[in-house]
This record gives C-alpha cells, sequence and structure tokens, in this order.
C-alpha cells in the first residue's frame, strides 16, 4: 500500500528559537531560509516568524532593479551573487541611495 500523507499547514509562518534578543520585523536567517520575526522576544524565546510576503527591508547601496534576485548578508539586502543562495526578489526599484528595498521573501 502506498504512504499516505498529511497535509500539516500553509507554511506563511514558522516558530522559531531566538539566538539574541530580537524586536518585532527583524530579519533573521533559518537555515538558509530568510524569515521576518513577527515578535519581540529575548534569546531562548520561540517566537513566530514570516516565512512568505513582501517587507520593506534594508538593502546596501546599489542600485536594484525590480525583479532582481536578493541574498542576506547578515545585516540588509544585496545583489544575488551566482553561486550564492538567494532569499528575497525586489518588488519595485531601488535607487542606489535608497536603504531600503520591497522585496517577496522567496
Amino acid at each position: 500500500m502506498a504512504a499516505k500523507y498529511r497535509f500539516v499547514e500553509k507554511g506563511d509562518t514558522i516558530n522559531i528559537e531566538l539566538t539574541g534578543d530580537e524586536d518585532a520585523g527583524t530579519p533573521l536567517l533559518v537555515g538558509d531560509k530568510l524569515v521576518v520575526t513577527n515578535e519581540t522576544g529575548k534569546t531562548g524565546d520561540i517566537v513566530s516568524a514570516a516565512a512568505v510576503g513582501v517587507f520593506e527591508l534594508p538593502c546596501t547601496s546599489t542600485a536594484i532593479a525590480q525583479g532582481d534576485r536578493l541574498e542576506w548578508s547578515g545585516s540588509s539586502l544585496k545583489a544575488y551573487a551566482a553561486g550564492e543562495d538567494y532569499h528575497a526578489v525586489a518588488w519595485e526599484d531601488s535607487p542606489s541611495t535608497a536603504t531600503t528595498v520591497i522585496a517577496k521573501l522567496v
């Protein structure tokens, strides 16, 4: 008999254990997945984080075009470098003078 599988959840959010004190709205990498915390918490707390969606996130000071792949550098999004993981896609253009970009988590 073939294995049967069950639906678990939509996957819009994920519960994560914080490795530092974080405010709600903080982008963090969980493995290779960029998420954004929904709650404020302290080291060791389990909090909910968005795994999907479009967010205004910090970016490096280079021009970004709508649709560009972006990778998380630990503190901001930057242009995707071939061979690296990409974590978001630019949802709109962002000039080189911008400090944030509107991006969709992938």
